[in-house]
């Protein structure tokens, strides 16, 4: 056989070797995506962890009264107060530009 046709046929070979390489590594990859995914939902299910709100603009400070069992939290510029399950929204103080954070002290009320 040509020692270049040899070559060229080595070369071919490789680079199909490394085709399947690279697919396998992608659908590796692809599995623990899904199965981190499905993992993580498992662990949130299974602590009860659920999204009360979403989309607020932007949070800078938070705090929870666990015995209360009330979340408050700021925008910058408003307090807000709800249940920790989300219910009984309501804006403690507004548009406040002295706020820059939270903190309760749920012991001493």
């Amino acid at each position: 056989m040509d020692p270049v046709l040899k070559s060229l046929l080595l070369f071919i070979i490789i680079i199909i070797i490394n085709i399947i390489i690279i697919i396998i590594i992608i659908i590796i990859t692809i599995i623990i995506i899904i199965i981190k995914r499905v993992d993580i939902v498992a662990v949130v299910r299974l602590l009860g962890i659920e999204t009360i709100y979403r989309y607020l603009p932007s949070v800078t400070g938070l705090a929870i009264d666990w015995l209360g069992d009330n979340l408050y939290w700021m925008d910058g510029s408003n307090i807000f107060v709800s249940r920790t399950d989300g219910r009984f929204l309501k804006t403690l103080l507004g548009r406040s530009e002295v706020n820059t954070d939270i903190a309760l002290d749920p012991e001493r009320g």
